[in-house]
Parts: structure tokens; C-alpha cells; sequence
């Protein structure tokens, strides 16, 4: 039985190949799955960022995330109710949810929770959170451990709700501000929920 041409010519090819690369690899099996990363964009994957509550060196205020630039309404959050917007009414917190809750209303609340507040907070508001628990497992420095609070029961109506309301939109100790994240209405909704626990 004769060969085809073409098989030989492809296999003459690629041998030599396959043998060259045998060699040239290290002799060492690569354990680091970085190394083994190919980036069509080289370096891609390293460039410099600011991740979720790390600090940012170039802003003095070492925060990662710009507040809102004050007397500003970002497209699609207008309200006639300065409530709505930021929590104050008078310039004092709001002490209601401006907002007509529903039981569709509550229910929005919680999927909004279960996507931004449960890995910190955790499933029920007990501030038992994967993210929280591996925060306690791992850091050896108690005095810059800050544990999310529980939001069950009266601790949640400790201060007015406009109170949460602007912690949800700007952040507080380790808990980034979701402001340009969740909307106004769905964070009157996470609240609604919260209140709910």
C-alpha cells in the first residue's frame, strides 16, 4: 500500500515540530496556572487597576470609587421627591420609605440583596457572608477587620432608614458604595427587604 504524497509531506512537517517543542519545554512541570494564561493582548490580564475595597493611592482620600459630583442627576434617576434621590428630606434623614411597598416590591428587594448585599451580609442579614466569614478566617490583624453588622431584627431601626439609604448609595467603613450600581428605587426596595429580616 502506497503512502499519498501529501500525508508524507504533512507528516514531514509536523514531526520535527512535535520533537522541537519537546525539547524546548521545561523540564520542570509549570504548576502556576498564570503561565500558562496566552493573552492575544500581552500583559492584558496584569494592567494596573483598583479593585472592590482596596485603596487608590492617587486620590487623597485613598478611595477606590469618585462620589457624585454634588448638584448633578444622573440620567434616568430624576425624581420631584429629593427623598427618592438621597434618603433627606429638610436636610434630616428620612424616617419612611418613600415609596409604596408592595409585597412585588419586597420580593425585588431580595433578589437586589441576594445579588449585592447577601455575600456580605449574608442570606438572612446575620452579617455571616462568605465574604465576611473569609474576611475573620483570614486576617490576622483584628483592629482592620470590620465585620458587617447584622441587619436582623431592631438593629436595622436603630437609626432612620434615609440613614441605610445613604450607606447603600455611598459606602462606610469597608462596604463600597453602590450608588452607580443599584438604582435609587431598588435600593429603597433592598431596604424594604432588609426591614422585612
Amino acid at each position: 500500500m502506497k503512502i499519498p504524497i501529501i500525508i508524507c509531506l504533512i507528516l514531514a512537517i509536523l514531526i520535527p515540530i512535535a520533537v522541537i517543542t519537546v525539547l524546548v519545554m521545561p523540564q520542570e512541570p509549570i504548576s502556576d496556572a498564570e503561565q500558562l494564561r496566552i493573552d492575544p493582548v500581552e500583559a492584558l490580564s496584569d494592567q494596573p487597576k483598583v479593585t472592590a475595597q482596596s485603596q487608590n493611592q492617587f486620590y487623597e482620600d485613598n478611595l477606590p470609587e469618585r462620589p457624585r459630583i454634588i448638584g448633578t442627576v444622573a440620567r434616568g434617576e430624576w425624581s420631584a421627591n429629593p427623598m427618592i434621590l438621597n434618603g433627606t428630606l429638610n436636610g434630616q434623614w428620612a424616617a419612611v420609605i418613600p415609596i409604596k411597598i408592595t409585597p412585588q416590591f419586597i420580593l425585588q428587594g431580595e433578589k437586589q440583596y441576594a445579588v449585592f448585599c447577601a455575600s456580605c451580609h449574608g442570606e438572612a442579614g446575620a452579617g455571616d457572608g462568605p465574604i465576611a466569614l473569609h474576611a475573620r478566617n483570614t486576617n490576622n490583624n483584628e483592629s482592620q477587620s470590620v465585620s458587617p453588622p447584622s441587619l436582623v431584627g431592631d438593629s436595622i431601626t436603630r437609626k432612620p432608614v434615609g440613614f441605610y439609604f445613604n450607606l447603600i448609595s455611598n459606602g462606610g467603613a469597608k462596604m463600597p458604595a453602590f450608588g452607580g450600581r443599584i438604582s435609587p428605587k431598588d435600593r429603597w426596595a433592598i431596604l424594604s427587604y432588609m426591614k422585612s429580616l
